[in-house]
């Protein structure tokens, strides 16, 4: 049985980021991070099918799984800053092996901003389904932020009316098991949310991830996205299922066009497919890599 140890990084404030890896064995590497809202065990069923070719490093952003609360959101630039700076204090362990990214959404953006600003802290990425907002998008959005708008975002307020605390893990799963995108994962994916995205609150239990937080990231852009994308030079393949939001089924093929170093290959899902086909996710992963990797 495969054996993953905690690990963490100290930030400003003395806060800190955790996550868990496998013991490094010698393999090639892939550092992963997760969507909003989630947390990287949430996806270890999907990542467990690539261990007999890579060692693992899952890492729970600010605020989100087994990592310290943030406060309020540190901003995308930010947030993929103190990332990269945890995933570069284990590079002693990884100096001899090839790195490979994997992000999902939010996950994958926060990716994307660390190869665009380090374009050889990883040998090759593949991003699942990122929310690429395309730039009409993110010029419409820079306007509603200075009109204190974008707050109003389909996303944003969905969240912030959904219930975040529940009187037992059983009342928990019955409640989110109700809402669609929870009910097509896989229930291994499923559970391992509940058991690293919950934690004890006044005799019941609530999400780790504050409603607050998750809000704020979906009532934020990264606005400079665009150029970000233009700068990333190292090979990547971008999956996006074909009934993702619609935005992005738009955006991910015009960001992808003659770009030099990003490929896209569509699939069948939507945003969450890799939590809901883990056998198939782990296929494309990993052809993914067998056709970029140098």
């Amino acid at each position: 049985m495969l054996e993953l140890v905690g690990w963490e990084f100290c930030y400003e404030g003395g806060k800190r980021l955790r996550g868990w890896r496998t013991k490094p064995r010698g393999l090639p590497v892939i550092f992963f991070l997760h969507g909003n809202g989630l947390c990287g065990m949430s996806y270890w069923p999907l990542l467990q099918r690539l261990c007999d070719e890579y060692d693992i490093v899952m890492l729970d952003a600010p605020g989100h799984g087994n990592s310290d609360a943030s406060g309020s959101f540190l901003g995308w630039e930010k947030t993929a800053e103190v990332c990269f700076s945890a995933w570069i204090s284990l590079a002693s362990d990884y100096d001899q092996v090839t790195k490979h990214a994997v992000g999902h959404s939010f996950g994958g953006v926060l990716c994307l901003s660390m190869m665009a600003d380090c374009p050889d802290c990883f040998d090759s990425a593949v991003l699942l389904d990122p929310v690429l907002f395309p730039p009409a998008m993110l010029l419409l959005g820079r306007g509603l932020q200075m009109l204190g708008l974008l707050k109003y975002h389909r996303l944003a307020r969905t969240t912030s009316r959904r219930r975040d605390q529940w009187p037992s893990i059983e009342a928990a799963r019955e409640y989110l098991l109700a809402r669609r995108v929870y009910a097509k994962w896989e229930s291994a994916c499923f559970e391992l949310y509940l058991e690293h995205g919950l934690e004890d609150f006044d005799g019941g239990v609530q999400l780790r991830c504050s409603k607050k937080l998750e809000t704020s990231i979906y009532a934020s852009m990264p606005f400079k996205l665009p150029n970000m994308v233009k700068r990333v030079r190292t090979p990547c393949v971008i999956v996006s299922g074909d009934v993702s939001y619609e935005y992005v089924t738009k955006s991910v093929p015009r960001y992808c066009f003659g770009h030099p170093f990003i490929e896209h290959k569509e699939i069948s899902g939507g945003h969450n497919f890799m939590l809901e086909k883990t056998s198939q996710s782990s296929d494309w992963i990993r052809q993914a890599f067998a056709k970029i990797t140098p």
